[in-house]
């Protein structure tokens, strides 16, 4: 395990002074950006609120080097990588939400339109990374545990950054599988089907 990590870190190294080595002379390059849309509030007794973000149709233009934003998402997606190598079984909390309410029904995996009845859920943004694009999480099968014994599989289609870390927010569909609604948040372990330590005959 410890040498895992360590390898992983090494290549993270390598990676940024070659992204740094590759992107210096770009200095007067054009920044650009993605407008978000889809913000919105959870309401109601026994869930927690959030906004979830959506991938936004169109950019906007200005001045300045995109150094800072390429090195952030390029640290984000790696990060993800190495927790996704090196842990198989995540704990954290599980929530719910209504899709159509609270975010929109287009999840940030695009392409994907969500429900309080689709079997879906929406990622802590610690491991998801940048919302503004589909993250490698997109459409993988987890396997979600209460400390009681219940289990249920869902997919990964959306992002949630007021999650705690390595939590996942819910449909109701999903959600009612493991616990009433009335007890809000659970502490939950999940896993994604076919990494390691995440063998269940659910998956």
């Amino acid at each position: 395990m410890v040498a895992t990590r360590f390898l992983c870190i090494l290549v993270i190294v390598v990676c940024i002074f070659t992204l740094l080595a590759e992107s210096a002379p770009e200095h007067h390059l054009e920044k650009r950006g993605r407008k978000r849309k889809g913000k919105g509030k959870g309401k109601g007794k026994g869930h927690h609120k959030k906004k979830h973000h959506h991938h936004g149709g169109s950019s906007s233009s200005s001045s300045g080097s995109n150094n800072g934003d390429s090195l952030a998402d390029f640290l984000a997606d790696v990060s993800s990588a190495v927790d996704n190598v090196v842990a198989g079984v995540f704990q954290g909390y599980g929530t719910f939400f209504h899709p159509k309410t609270e975010g929109g029904e287009q999840g940030a995996c695009s392409g994907i339109i969500e429900s309080d009845k689709s079997n879906i859920v929406a990622l802590s943004t610690d491991l998801y990374g940048p919302t503004n694009k589909n993250s490698h999480w997109c459409g993988k099968k987890v396997l979600i545990k209460t400390d009681d014994g219940k289990k249920t599989t869902a997919k990964i289609t959306d992002a949630c950054p007021t999650c705690k870390t390595k939590s996942l927010d819910m449909t109701p569909a999903v959600y009612n599988r493991i616990a009433e609604p009335k007890k809000g948040i659970v502490p939950i372990s999940w896993c994604a089907c076919g990494t390691k330590g995440c063998d269940d005959d659910q998956c």
